[in-house]
């Protein structure tokens, strides 16, 4: 025996006509709230899978952005924060700013101060002379500035005398 009473559409499905006998699911790049008629696209910062309830379900995760509305996918949508920027909060459309100087962001970053003083770093360094050769560890960190610079010990600054400015440590 079949109910006549309507039955709404829960959150995540949607249903587009009517005399329908069940509700679809919301489409990818879409959410859906409760009854819905017509899906909404999904806001720029975040993206929506197949099914997706509400429009900021999905945010993109600290360290990247999506600057376009009906996103998808997380891995194919949200875009890793560019070198010389960085990305701080979850859901952003475009990078939170440019890093401090005397640090630099290789991509992906989430502070404008990668490493910046509570960080230790082991770095593995080359020991060249006449009488030994091999590799020693050492730690470092970066509360000891170097002395007359602005930048900390080997890492978090552009290193122009190696053309190194794209991220990692750089050379003593």
């Amino acid at each position: 025996r079949s109910s006549d009473l309507a039955i709404p559409c829960s959150t995540g499905t949607y249903s587009p006509t009517e005399g329908r006998d069940k509700c679809d699911a919301c489409p990818s790049g879409f959410f859906c709230v409760e009854e819905t008629i017509n899906p909404t696209e999904c806001p720029a910062g975040f993206y929506c899978p197949l099914g997706t309830e509400f429009g900021t379900q999905y945010p993109c995760r600290p360290g990247y952005f999506n600057n376009a509305t009906g996103a998808s996918d997380e891995t194919r949508d949200c875009k890793p924060c560019p070198p010389g920027s960085y990305c701080d909060q979850h859901g952003l459309e475009s990078p939170s700013g440019l890093c401090d100087e005397g640090f630099y962001c290789s991509g992906a970053s989430t502070s404008a101060r990668p490493f910046a003083f509570t960080s230790t770093v082991l770095i593995k360094t080359v020991n060249i002379s006449s009488s030994r050769n091999g590799t020693n560890e050492t730690t470092h960190t970066n509360v000891t500035q170097l002395s007359g610079s602005s930048c900390f010990d080997r890492f978090d600054c552009v290193c122009p005398q190696s053309n190194k400015s794209t991220g990692g440590i750089c050379p003593p």
